[in-house]
């Protein structure tokens, strides 16, 4: 036993005279021993410690490496669990107020040491340790937390060790201390509510650049890989500094600090005089200020080589960002605070002319500021339109001069366009007096500009051309171009390239008024015409030749879509269309062609060019059907422009992208004549389209392989003429296209040929439009539907010849080459299989296949490019011969294919299939169209099997499911053959054979050898009992299967019962798959004869039952039980007769309690934690007067959180609130991923086919069931756990979609209806702010659910119906992204279209409701419908086209129900009206709301007309003017045909 020590040792640890590392020593043994020495020792032992650090550091300078063994000593007893863990037998341990000064000395000190770094065992990590055993004991957190000047300078200097140290460096520590020190903070701030001045001031000057700093470091780092990838505790560090800044903002903003900010802001915008500015604001923008006029050598806490200058411009839009949000109710406020952050970045608050000429340059940083500032500004809506018009437009006088800062004192940049495009969007009249001058900087910045700025240009442009148009003063706009075009022609002439402005300008017509379009197209004409008798006027200028050529470009970009336009363009102003076609034919292309020639300049020719292609087109889409109406005379080949000889304009020389326009624009009015001539005689030789075509081939095909164009005329130059030849043959050339495949199919399958075997990608750039081979490939798409064999014929025959000429290094001589080479001669009879020619190709095919030595073929990336491009040709419609011909090649390939090389060879179309991969599928789709073919004529069935078989074999994992699938197609094609069935006795036995020898060895089925073998038999003997359960068959057929069925079922059940006697594990599953076709023939044998199964095979049923790894439940394999088991547990229960012995309810309820476990692990990864109540539990009545409440919860982006069943938004969360929660926030509020752990458990894993597999076994078990046991299973789907409320959403609506329930189940379905649509609702409302992913899983199986629940059984009554709609209304549509939209609308219709049909009654009853989700499914499809939102997301514009064709037929049919339907049917009209003014609709998707309209205004008497006309606002009055005018003339029926 220790001896104990006397209390004198506590007077020697206080004798000064001792040295401090005895002192220490001494205190640690003190400390450590158990007697009771004085009342309170540890107090003692802490005062002593403290107090060397606090006398001996004055007395007399301390090492440091004894000072390092003091704050060590002091860090061990902070430490021990006397102070951590508080006790109330032990008196509570205190520090001395005079620690915290020496601890921010010390820590100070450390900060401007020239080594700065946190390692263990030095200062610097004692102290911090210190720091967060302080901060952790509710005793001693006083010392540092009680005053604020201490806590503040602190936190000062804990950020600004964060922000010294290296990001690799940061420890969990630092971030601990932090953390704490912050949540001290907002306690000081909710205490300060009264008097914040103190702390306003002590933030201001000690924490504000320091918490500045790191968060800059922190975004800096996010966004920097290699930092991310180095940083530790990101996520905590992150979130705890934006919570420190969230502190410094609210208390800077705090609400006693308004009225102060608006008197500091109105002295310092007005300039107003005043004695004393309020010193707490003033003292914010000084630090500000200060920053700013920093540079990167001064001395300050920032980032490594980042300078003060960019740590400020980066904070001023979260400063901005705070203010705004604060100041909700002052947007004036706000307004002076953005005026005056522009001061600081070079932005005077007036003297604009001063400015604009003596103003320097500002730098592009502050010009990215001040873009984000803008932004800021039109997002929350500080500038209002109304509300400074009525304040006499300061503000708009304030951002014009904003404007003009921009254009003079900074270059045209990514930055400056984005400040433009955030002015458009805040007000036009901003951009309107400066209009010419921002297109003239745009142009003069686009001549050496790189191309991302290219595309900030072009999006600028594009957005004014939407603006102008949705502003209805698209006349205005154009004025400005042709003044651009008088004073500087070359500068318009560089914009009218931009893809997105060219896109935009050619689609305007679309949306003007008939009248309106005319005049545009009149005055463009008139100034065409002034141009061109400048041009007449010998001698003129080369600027006049570019005026001409910017009309003419201007013209012809106005009148492209002229075909796609309204048809009351024609029928209300057809005469004024006649006459200024008229005109430009005499006034402009008459003339020009008489000084037109080859010696003249190239620019020159081209325009009379354009313009005559303006002239053929309207000629030919316009005139043409005015004349029909007018009863006037065609236009004919012999009339202009199609008489002008091409060869007069062109020269023999190619050396210029203007002479590549000329050509093009040559090739364009040959097309058109070839058009005019084929009306007026039918067939007409399209040869003059080809020989161009030819002739480009012989160029460096690499180099225009690769070249894209972006559809626009002027951007024609010799690298893309080829492209543009291509798209004009595809475009222009579209109703020539099948007299070209039927005329010439050689040549173009030889030239498409060319295309694909020189181009590295078959699809275009994302940025740009067009390329040869995405051209190429719609061409083959739009040439399968002319069904022209001998172009497929061509193709394919081309393919096998060239695919033998791009060989990889040394393949020229391998067999595969030299058999395919003789598959493309295209002299070779397929169709005569007795040929000699034909056989002997077809043998040496079977040699390869059959051959046992495989001589790899290695592919060139050429042969790949060819392969891929068989995936745009139609297979299945090509001739039987040709089809042969690409299946043996195909095949030939595939057998001798060389994996080593397939992992460099990608797919060509960026899909991500592997070679292999591709060839699988195109046989896959060969075969499916070769079923009563002369395939197997020269191909035998047994060589088909044994070639695939022997390749699954070689596979070395199971994962190849291309070659499983391939292997199953052929195996059905060859049971489906009779032919062949009759004569598959040879491989039927030496199947048998196979199978047997394996109940000899030790069955390994993850072995290729063993897997592929039984999953042969198990494919065979599928289709086998498929097709023994038709008894329509020849009776030697029937015979044949029924034999092949008895050899493999008894070498089959041999293995089973081998299996079972050794092992009592579950059958391999390729054998248990076999099992499952045996036992299912052998029960409908049974049933055919009106026997029971024999005992035996009962008993194998029950021990492979018995067995498996659902029943046991003893072993589960880690990918979740197997799909094979899933599927032999629906086969016994779909014989609920002849197993009728086996089906036991215990069997039925462990399978049920399986099924739902597989259900939920199989598909969604397992989510840890406690369950969550029930849905039953949480469960309250909704009643249908709630159908009156259609309000739906709006949303952001914003995360969310569940707290006790319900979901609960952090939008509004304070700052304090996030950062007490900010831990547990994180974990769960990440992308959705706690909300759909509460409602589907977790991530989904599975895939489509496992989950129908076990809902349908679901299925079929229930219903087997009798009634009592089918009502407890099914309330106990009823009452899943919220984790699985997915789950049971899908077994309900498969169970609602089952055909064979009996009367009683369905009567008890009925009676549960009601229950399961409240909780339908219930989930509807919880899941209506979740993500968009979670929100369309289950919100599409509940409205497929209603659907069925509606039409299957026509299982409700009118309380059902009713709340039905009251699940639809509440789908969040408005809140939705696009995609997410176009999947959720066609489940609303189909609810609506089956309460409309098979509820009529219901119906009656509830037309407001049904009016309502009508209402608001019309006008979100005009929302979603805009040409803007479309045209950037291409790949939703069919999806968009085919919901707004669906929602015309749901209004269709809903006006058409009754008559009171029909009283009230004008707000539809009235709805669409007031959102179309907002919008310009897409012409795909506003034909088919059109259509809606139509059949609204079909049932509308005058006086519902009447009321629009004078109830409207007057800018929706127009909308409804052209509307109904449009029905007037193009839709009403008035009694004429």
């Amino acid at each position: 036993m220790a001896q104990p020590i006397s209390a004198c040792m506590i007077g020697r640890l206080k004798d000064q005279r001792l040295q401090v590392p005895e002192r220490l020593k001494l205190a640690l043994k003190l400390w450590q021993t158990e007697d009771e020495v004085g009342p309170n020792k540890h107090q003692v032992i802490i005062d002593t410690v403290v107090s060397i650090l606090i006398n001996d550091k004055k007395r007399h300078d301390m090492s440091s490496k004894v000072e390092r063994q003091v704050w060590q000593t002091l860090s061990s007893l902070l430490n021990s669990s006397c102070i951590l863990q508080s006790s109330a037998k032990l008196p509570a341990v205190t520090i001395r107020p005079a620690f915290s000064q020496v601890l921010l000395e010390t820590l100070e000190r450390e900060i401007v040491g020239e080594k700065v770094g946190v390692k263990d065992g030095d200062v610097l990590s004692l102290l911090l340790d210190c720091c967060q055993c302080v901060l952790r004991s509710p005793a001693l957190t006083c010392v540092l937390t009680s005053r604020l000047d201490v806590l503040v300078s602190l936190c000062s200097a804990v950020c600004q060790l964060a922000v010294c140290l290296p990001v690799s460096e940061v420890t969990v520590p630092l971030v601990s201390v932090l953390s704490g020190l912050t949540s001290h903070l907002w306690q000081h701030h909710h205490r300060s509510q009264l008097a914040p001045s103190q702390m306003v001031q002590a933030v201001t000057d000690k924490l504000l650049q320091p918490v500045v700093s790191l968060n800059y470091k922190l975004g800096s780092a996010v966004d920097d890989v290699k930092l991310r990838a180095d940083m530790k505790d990101e996520t905590q560090l992150s979130h705890v500094a934006g919570s420190l800044q969230d502190f410094v903002l609210a208390t800077l903003f705090h609400e006693s600090q308004q009225r102060l900010f608006k008197t500091y802001m109105e002295s310092v915008t007005k300039q107003q005089e005043t004695s004393q500015l309020p010193w707490t604001v003033s003292n914010v923008f000084s630090k500000l200020s200060a920053g700013l006029q920093q540079t990167e050598d001064d001395q300050s806490v920032t980032c490594e080589a980042v300078s003060p200058r960019t740590v400020v411009l980066a904070f001023l839009p979260r400063l901005f960002l705070h203010a705004v949000t604060v100041w909700k109710q002052n947007s004036q406020l706000s307004f002076q605070l953005f005026v005056h952050l522009n001061s600081y970045l070079g932005v005077s608050a007036d003297d604009a002319q001063e400015k604009s000429e003596d103003g320097g340059t500002l730098a592009k940083e502050c010009v990215d500021t001040l873009c984000q500032l803008l932004t800021l500004l039109r997002q929350h809506a500080v500038y209002n339109v109304a509300a400074d018009r009525t304040g006499g437009g300061a503000q708009l006088r304030y951002l014009r001069h904003l404007l003009n800062t921009l254009l003079c004192s900074s270059p045209m940049c990514d930055e400056v366009c984005g400040c433009m495009l955030e002015l458009l969007q805040c007000n036009h009249l901003i951009l309107e007096p400066t209009l010419l001058n921002i297109l003239q900087r745009c142009s003069s910045s686009l001549t050496q500009a790189p191309e991302g700025h290219r595309m900030a240009a072009d999006r600028l442009m594009a957005e004014l051309v939407s603006t102008y148009s949705l502003l209805q003063q698209v006349p205005h706009f154009y004025n400005v171009l042709l003044q651009l075009n008088q004073q500087s022609p070359r500068q318009l002439t560089d914009i009218l390239p931009l893809p997105q402005f060219f896109e935009r300008v050619s689609g305007i017509l679309k949306t003007l008024t008939p009248v309106t379009a005319v005049d545009i197209w009149s005055k463009l004409q008139e100034h065409t015409e002034s141009v061109t008798q400048c041009i007449l006027a010998e001698p003129h200028s080369d600027a006049d030749e570019e005026r001409l050529w910017g009309s003419s470009v201007l013209l012809y970009m106005y009148l492209s879509e002229v075909r796609e336009c309204e048809p009351s363009l024609l029928l209300r102003v057809g005469n004024r269309v006649q006459l200024l076609t008229s005109q430009l034919e005499d006034n402009v292309l008459t003339p020009l062609l008489t000084c037109v020639s080859p010696n003249k300049s190239a620019l020159l020719r081209r325009s009379p060019l354009l313009l005559a292609v303006c002239l053929g087109h309207i000629k030919l889409h316009t005139v043409s059907e005015t004349t029909k109406t007018s009863s006037q005379s065609t236009p004919t080949s012999l009339d202009l422009p199609f008489s002008w000889q091409i060869s007069h304009f062109t020269q023999h020389k190619k050396t210029s992208a203007v002479n590549a326009v000329v050509r093009y624009l040559g090739d364009v009015l040959t097309a058109q004549r070839l058009l005019l001539q084929q009306r007026e005689g039918g067939c007409v030789d399209c040869s003059p389209l080809l020989p161009d075509l030819t002739v480009d081939t012989d160029g460096d095909r690499d180099d225009e392989a690769e070249c894209y164009w972006n559809g626009s005329v002027c951007s024609v130059t010799e690298e893309t003429y080829r492209v543009a030849r291509w798209h004009l043959l595809l475009t222009t050339c579209s109703s020539l296209l099948p007299q070209l495949v039927h005329q010439h199919p050689a040549r173009l399958a030889q030239l498409m040929l060319h295309v694909f075997d020189n181009s590295p990608s078959p699809l275009p750039s994302p940025s740009k439009r067009y390329s040869c081979v995405s051209v190429a490939g719609e061409l083959l798409r739009r040439i399968a539907m002319l069904q022209c064999r001998e172009f497929y014929h061509s193709l394919v025959c081309a393919m096998w010849q060239r695919f033998t000429l791009h060989t990889h290094g040394g393949e020229s001589s391998h067999p595969v080459l030299a058999t395919l080479q003789r598959l493309g001669h295209s002299h070779i009879p397929w169709h005569d299989v007795k040929d000699k020619e034909v056989k002997s190709v077809s043998l040496s095919i079977q040699k390869l296949l059959m051959s046992s030595e495989v001589q790899p073929l290695t592919l060139s990336r050429t042969q790949v490019a060819l392969l891929q491009m068989l995936r745009l040709v139609p297979l299945s419609d090509l001739p039987g011969t040709t089809r042969l011909q690409c299946t043996l090649g195909l095949l030939a390939v595939l057998r001798h294919l060389d994996e080593r090389h397939l992992a460099g060879l990608g797919a060509c179309d960026g899909g991500g299939d592997s070679v292999r991969e591709t060839v699988c599928q195109l046989l896959v789709v060969l075969l499916e169209a070769s079923i009563g073919t002369a395939l197997f004529l020269c191909l035998p069935p047994h060589t088909l099997i044994h070639c695939l078989h022997t390749l699954v074999t070689q596979c070395d994992s199971p994962e190849h499911f291309c070659l499983g699938t391939l292997l199953r197609k052929a195996v059905v094609m060859v049971m489906g053959d009779f032919h062949n069935v009759l004569h598959l006795h040879i491989f039927i036995t030496d199947l048998e054979g196979q199978l047997q020898k394996l109940t000899s060895v030790t069955l390994d089925w993850k072995q290729a050898k063993h897997r592929a073998l039984l999953t042969i038999t198990s494919y065979v003997l599928e289709e086998t009992h498929r097709y023994l359960k038709k008894d329509f068959f020849r009776e030697d057929v029937q015979s044949a299967w029924r034999q092949h069925w008895r050899a493999l079922s008894v070498a089959v059940e041999g293995l089973v019962d081998t299996h079972t006697k050794q092992s009592a594990l579950p059958l391999p599953p390729p054998l248990l798959r076999s099992f499952t076709a045996v036992t299912l023939q052998r029960c409908a044998d049974a049933e055919k004869s009106e026997s029971s199964l024999q005992q035996e095979h009962l008993q194998r049923v029950q021990l492979v039952l018995d067995s498996l790894s659902l029943i046991t439940g003893n072993k589960k394999p880690e990918g979740g039980w197997p799909l094979e088991e899933v599927c032999f547990i629906r086969c016994v229960y779909l014989q609920p007769v002849t197993l009728q012995a086996l089906l036991t309810p215990d069997l039925t309820h462990t399978v049920w309690a399986a099924l739902l476990c597989c259900l939920h692990t199989r598909h969604y990864k397992a989510a840890p934690g406690p369950p969550p109540p029930s849905l039953g539990d949480t469960h309250n009545s909704v009643q249908t007067s709630h159908l009156g409440k259609l309000k739906r919860q709006r949303s952001g982006s914003s995360d969310s959180v569940l707290t006790g069943g319900k979901v609960r938004r952090m939008d509004n969360a304070t700052p304090a609130t996030r950062s007490k929660e900010h831990l547990s926030a994180q974990a769960a509020n990440n992308d959705g991923a706690a909300v759909r752990k509460y409602w589907c458990g977790g991530e989904k894993s599975g895939g489509v086919r496992e989950e129908d597999d076990v809902v349908e076994t679901m299925t079929v078990v229930l219903a087997s069931c009798p009634v009592p046991v089918f009502t407890r299973l099914l309330q106990q789907v009823l009452s899943l756990q919220v984790g699985r409320v997915a789950q049971c959403i899908l077994l309900w609506k498969r169970v609602m979609q089952c055909d064979t329930l009996t009367m009683e189940q369905r009567t008890l379905l009925e009676s549960l209806s009601i229950t399961v649509l409240e909780q339908f609702v219930q989930v509807m409302q919880q899941v209506n702010s979740c993500p968009d992913p979670l929100t369309v899983e289950l919100g599409l199986p509940v409205l497929q659910c209603l659907a069925a629940m509606l039409t299957k059984h026509k299982l409700l009554s009118s309380k059902g119906t009713a709340l039905c709609l009251l699940c639809v209304s509440l789908v969040p549509l408005r809140q939705l992204s696009l995609p997410a939209f176009l999947r959720l609308l066609p489940g609303v219709c189909s609810v609506l279209h089956a309460v409309l049909v098979h509820h009529p009654h219901s119906t009656a009853r509830l037309l407001e409701h049904c009016l309502a989700i009508a209402s608001s499914v019309l006008k979100e499809c005009v929302c979603r419908g805009d040409q803007k939102l479309l045209l950037a997301n291409p790949d939703c514009i069919k999806s968009m086209t085919d919901c707004s064709e669906l929602v015309s037929r749901l209004v269709t049919l809903l006006v058409s129900h009754s008559t009171e339907v029909q009283r009230v049917v004008a707000t539809l009209v009235s709805d669409y009206a007031n959102t179309a003014k907002a919008f310009t609709l897409l012409p795909q998707v506003k034909k088919g709301l059109v259509s809606a309209m139509y059949a609204c205004l079909d049932v509308c008497d005058k006086h519902a007309v009447n009321q629009l006309r004078v109830r409207l606002p007057p800018g929706v009055r127009e909308v409804f003017h052209m509307l109904h005018t449009d029905y007037l003339h193009c839709h009403k029926y008035t009694g004429k045909v």
